[in-house]
């Protein structure tokens, strides 16, 4: 039985009488991209909710073995850039609320930075100082031990800044993101696209490229999200769990790179909406 959450948004979309027929969408192999019209903008999540629901009755997705991935800014959200005051938009809460309601994995993947630069530099200098003692040993300093145990709590403090800012703002709209990510392992996490590279602290080039995931958050840091997810999906190994996978995001480019990513994935049905910008309500 749906709950009221989900009756009511169904309701919504048949009385302002909008559907996704009215979108262009594409196919291609296991992937369906649409383009949603601007004047379906801010019914554009709730749409999406019925279209999974659909295809779950039908069973051509299994609730278990779906994904909902959604960016941040833009697209289940806005913030306001004069007084930085954050709303949510696009009845967000609500549908993420009910796909979660209805054991579905949902996981917010924003472009925004694990390290923005003067916190870059800063941990640049931790690190100088960590190998300047591991070179000179000297009985003056504090044991090594302690040591380390400071540089790994500034360490992690850094680290997690923009995460919280991230995860503040979806909570102040009304978004749980930990509530759909049961599925993945709780650890803060690091990584980097490339599975032979090791995270240099020194280097701001690669520092540039880290990605954090926890608590139902990817912070991609403007990387390429198609390639960012399917390497969080490997590290989790979850990478031939879902068989459907539905993203929302307002950015063509993260569009066309999920869509690349997955097109040649038969075991996984990608379903991709290209919202419009700043939906409003």
């Amino acid at each position: 039985m749906k709950n009221k959450t989900i009756i009511a948004l169904m309701t919504l979309i048949f009385t302002t009488n909008i559907a996704l027929s009215q979108t262009t969408t594409v196919q291609k192999c296991s992937v369906h991209s649409t383009e949603v019209d601007s004047k379906n903008s801010v019914t554009a999540l709730v749409e999406m909710l019925y279209e999974i629901e659909e295809k779950i009755a039908a069973n051509e997705c299994n609730a278990n073995n779906t994904l909902f991935v959604y960016d941040i800014d833009e697209t289940v959200l806005s913030v306001n850039p004069q007084t930085q005051v954050v709303h949510g938009i696009r009845y967000s809460d609500e549908v993420i609320q009910a796909l979660q309601n209805e054991g579905i994995s949902t996981l917010a993947l924003t472009a925004r930075p694990v390290i923005v630069p003067e916190d870059a530099l800063e941990l640049k200098e931790l690190a100088k100082r960590y190998f300047q003692y591991e070179q000179q040993m000297s009985a003056e300093l504090m044991s090594k031990a302690t040591f380390i145990n400071s540089l790994q709590t500034r360490v992690s403090k850094l680290l997690a800044t923009q995460y919280k800012f991230a995860y503040s703002d979806l909570r102040q709209v009304g978004i749980q993101p930990e509530q759909g990510a049961t599925i993945f392992a709780k650890d803060l996490d690091f990584f980097l696209l490339d599975p032979n590279e090791d995270i240099d602290y020194t280097d701001e080039s690669s520092l540039s490229q880290l990605i954090l995931y926890s608590a139902g958050v990817i912070l991609a840091s403007d990387q390429a999200k198609g390639a960012v997810l399917e390497r969080f999906l490997q590290l989790q190994k979850l990478d031939h769990h879902f068989t459907c996978i539905f993203y929302a995001d307002d950015n063509g480019g993260h569009i066309k790179n999920m869509n690349h990513t997955f097109v040649n994935a038969p075991s996984i049905q990608l379903h991709s909406y290209h919202l419009p910008t700043a939906a409003l309500q």
